[in-house]
């Protein structure tokens, strides 16, 4: 009878799960990422379930609060269409383009009046400091950019002699780059004002938020390196209908 009794359940589990809508999936893929947000943040083990509803309440109160509407000398934009009309994977996009050019304009503005004059260039530095040299190939791949945009930098970095290169004692038809002494100079000349640049972009996020959102884009760094390395982004760009 009890045996009985687990399969009633269990058929009742899974006929629960078919007659879910998708928005209840993604409601539940939700639920389970906030929950792995709590365990990160308290002891869970010393938790239940109201300690969880509360800090969720408390967490989505905080989302909600840092919504704010956009605005240009005071004034609200109108913008050309609502957020909660859009699919929440538009608006990742979309935000994310707008973090980047706003770093992009805050580190030009750092980086006025020294030798490195763009984050592409100092993230190559900062890659080769700890290295004796590095594979030209290999360095722009590690900095995640495009063959002919990454020589483009390479070269300028050489132009300036922050790097010299030399045979790739592996494979003579390859070049290898090293950081040079100006390169060694220029680099920590410009560390403290990119730390500023990164107290800026943080914004006023508060240590909770930060550690999310760092979660989070970790997540998203793990899925995307992957399709970036292996070269397959028109195929998973193919398989979206």
């Amino acid at each position: 009878m009890q045996e009985n009794n687990h399969v009633f359940v269990l058929n009742k589990y899974f006929c629960v799960l078919i007659v879910l809508r998708m928005d209840k999936f993604q409601l539940m893929k939700d639920l389970m990422f906030k929950l792995d947000l709590y365990e990160m943040g308290v002891n869970s083990a010393s938790s239940g379930i109201s300690d969880f509803a509360t800090w969720l309440n408390e967490h989505v109160k905080k989302e909600q609060e840092n919504t704010l509407p956009r605005k240009i000398n005071g004034d609200d934009i109108q913008e050309d269409y609502q957020f909660e009309q859009e699919a929440a994977e538009v608006e990742i996009t979309r935000l994310l383009v707008f973090m980047y050019r706003y770093a992009k304009t805050y580190i030009k503005q750092a980086l006025e009046g020294s030798e490195i004059q763009t984050a592409d260039e100092f993230a190559y530095l900062a890659s080769l400091i700890t290295r004796t040299g590095m594979g030209k190939s290999e360095l722009i791949q590690l900095n995640i950019q495009e063959k002919t945009t990454g020589m483009e930098i390479l070269k300028r970095l050489l132009s300036m002699e922050l790097i010299f290169q030399y045979d790739n004692p592996e494979d003579k038809r390859s070049k290898c780059v090293a950081i040079t002494d100006r390169g060694r100079a220029a680099f920590f000349s410009s560390v403290g004002k990119m730390q500023q640049v990164s107290m800026v972009v943080g914004g006023d996020l508060n240590e909770e938020e930060k550690h999310t959102l760092l979660f989070a884009l970790r997540k998203l760094d793990h899925f995307h390196h992957e399709i970036f390395t292996e070269g397959k982004q028109k195929e998973v760009l193919a398989a979206i209908k």
